[in-house]
């Protein structure tokens, strides 16, 4: 029998992930594990600032969109494929179809 999935445990596993990706896309020239201890680091600064409470994280504003677009637009015309853009900005292929007016 299965045990149920522990949310919280779901929920830091999306954190981890968010974290690495994040510091994947920084392209410094660390080795996978010391970029995931980064990632770890960062985590724990973060559950020792915030844990236990509900931090307010606001969506991104029309400025941080409009810079986004912009380097959508740029991959886009450099030769990047629909999928790679969408994984690096974290969003569908179809959103990024909408950005591009394709």
């Amino acid at each position: 029998m299965h045990s149920p999935i522990d949310p919280a445990a779901d929920l830091l596993a999306t954190q981890r992930q968010a974290l690495m990706a994040a510091v994947a896309e920084l392209h410094l020239p660390l080795p996978p594990d010391h970029a995931s201890a980064l990632a770890e680091r960062i985590e724990r600064a973060i559950r020792h600032h915030h844990g236990g409470t509900s931090p307010y994280i606001p969506v991104l504003n029309s400025l941080d969109k409009h810079d986004r677009n912009s380097a959508i637009r740029r991959d886009y015309a450099q030769g990047r494929r629909l999928a790679e853009i969408a994984a690096r900005y974290h969003l569908s292929e179809s959103r990024v179809r909408q950005i591009l007016a394709l």
